[in-house]
């Protein structure tokens, strides 16, 4: 929900491991360009540096209160550059 399409034939990229990319700290030295990024940081605080560093995705593992709820998945329902906000304003 709220993600571009990929292009007609999709795309093969390698997985770039950056454990809190929300961190900018974490991007230092890494080379995410046509990268997916895997991370457990909240997809929402990594989309705008993975956007910068030019990757292609954002796969994430992130689930709130991990350890109360060992078994849960977690679904990311914004897509905003305002916390909180819609992904779609216009």
């Amino acid at each position: 929900m709220w993600s571009a399409p990929t292009p007609g034939g999709g795309i093969l990229a390698d997985l770039e491991w950056i454990e809190d990319a929300g961190d900018p700290e974490a991007w230092k030295e890494r080379d995410a360009r046509g990268k997916i990024v895997f991370t457990s940081a909240r997809p929402v605080s990594a989309k705008g540096l993975a956007a910068r560093a030019g990757a292609a995705g954002i796969l994430s593992d992130f689930v709130t209160h991990r350890l109360e709820k060992p078994d849960c998945v977690f679904w990311t329902n914004a897509w905003s550059d305002d916390p909180g906000g819609w992904g779609l304003l216009e």
